[in-house]
């Protein structure tokens, strides 16, 4: 009896072995790809065949896909980097502009800057300017409701108000 119950534990761990085995396989097999023949021109010497020409992809039935725009990020305007005597020559210009001393201000810009050319990022029609690059320093202020767009040179004019 002892040799039954052996013999019956051995084929249902046989048993269980062949299950799991076979739920490992797969239920069908994928035929293996057939290999192009290759051609026996280059595509560069290839003469079109007349007869059997190749049909052409038409852009009607495969529309170009849509271009998504894309968005830059603006960075926020820098305060604080322009020295008092630049800061204080532009409260002095706009004294001048507005006729007496500026009440509603508000700084928008004050930063150091390194412009591509001598136009300081503000070219004016028919002018030739350096093409160096010329550090220097923006300053946007708002007075009352008008905005000054100031370019300054470290070297050279004290100020030029950019007016686009």
């Amino acid at each position: 009896m002892h040799n039954r119950t052996v013999l019956s534990h051995s084929l249902n761990i046989l048993m269980l072995l062949a299950f799991s085995l076979s739920a490992c396989a797969p239920l069908t097999q994928v035929p293996p790809l057939a290999a192009e023949p290759a051609p026996t021109q280059p595509a560069a010497t290839r003469v079109p065949d007349l007869a059997n020409p190749t049909p052409e992809i038409s852009s009607t039935r495969y529309p170009k896909p849509v271009e998504q725009p894309t968005f830059a990020l603006t960075p926020a305007p820098i305060l604080g980097e322009a020295p008092e005597s630049i800061m204080a020559a532009v409260l002095s210009d706009l004294e001048k502009r507005a006729g007496s001393a500026p009440v509603n201000l508000t700084i928008l810009r004050s930063e150091a800057v390194t412009w591509n050319d001598g136009s300081l990022g503000c070219p004016k029609r028919g002018m030739f300017y350096t093409q160096a690059t010329v550090e220097g320093y923006w300053v946007v202020v708002q007075l009352n409701a008008q905005t000054y767009d100031y370019r300054i040179a470290s070297r050279g004019p004290a100020l030029m108000l950019c007016e686009k």
